[in-house]
């Protein structure tokens, strides 16, 4: 394991690219770490759902035209180094999406049960670190918020899959495990980020935990194998050269004419 020790402790977001490909996932550990526009305000979003007393302390809306001259070197003077900068507009479209989520009577109830916010949290699994940062959680529920183009819940279910929310899921329940109750709940709050801002919200069923927490133990499993060399697909499949079929869903298409 000292070879692989400078790559822990793992988290949701690398476990998810080393479900790719180890060349995945040393690519994601060795990235240069960027703040984007969307990370940004997926931040601003969930601090205005979960803690919205807390904007006047880490945040400062710049009202003024443009980033240039004596207002702007003001502004910056006074809050450059003790708030993150954001424009107008930024607030009130991060807003439109918080206040849909406030608006939303299940969500805020089990939003108001929390008493925990966006915590670190860390465990270890199979002697390997792991680690997580929950948006909310208190004994009886773990709640999970997420931003997406389509909320509803057939089309989330498939966003869930294929960005292996389970996974997800199964670390918090994990690391959290000596905070709450045994039969904890874990919640998916999705809320869209473009107008009408649907909101569903969804409790995990046993098979959605059940898993993830398979595809943990599968994955923490296939890390201490690793070598940590750089490989890409083939290692898993254990294979150079790869079928090309028509999908499954296409063949019986096919055979209806």
């Amino acid at each position: 394991m000292s070879n692989k020790e400078k790559f822990t402790p793992l988290s949701y977001s690398s476990l998810k690219a080393f479900a790719k490909s180890p060349k995945e996932f040393l690519a994601y550990k060795e990235r240069t770490l960027e703040s984007t526009v969307a990370m940004r305000m997926g931040s601003l979003i969930h601090l205005l759902i979960l803690e919205p007393h807390m904007f006047p302390k880490k945040y400062a809306i710049f009202k003024g035209a443009r980033r240039a001259g004596k207002e702007w070197t003001d502004f910056i003077e006074k809050y450059g180094d003790k708030r993150e900068i954001i424009k107008t507009s930024e607030f009130e479209e991060a807003n439109r999406v918080a206040e849909a989520v406030r608006q939303h009577p299940t969500s805020q109830l089990l939003i108001k049960s929390c008493n925990h916010f966006e915590k670190l949290v860390e465990d270890k699994i199979e002697g390997i670190p792991i680690r997580g940062f929950v948006d909310a959680y208190s004994k009886t529920h773990i709640i999970d918020i997420k931003t997406c183009q389509d909320a509803s819940p057939r089309s989330f279910e498939k966003s869930a899959y294929n960005f292996h929310y389970n996974l997800q899921a199964a670390i918090y329940m994990e690391a959290l495990k000596k905070k709450v109750n045994k039969n904890v709940d874990y919640f998916i709050i999705a809320v869209e980020k473009k107008s009408p801002y649907h909101v569903s919200v969804m409790k995990a069923t046993d098979d959605f935990i059940t898993s993830g927490r398979f595809h943990l133990r599968r994955l923490i499993n296939e890390f201490k194998e690793w070598d940590g060399s750089s490989i890409g697909f083939e290692w898993r499949e254990q294979s150079e050269v790869f079928d090309l079929d028509v999908p499954y869903w296409a063949k019986d298409y096919e055979k209806a004419f």
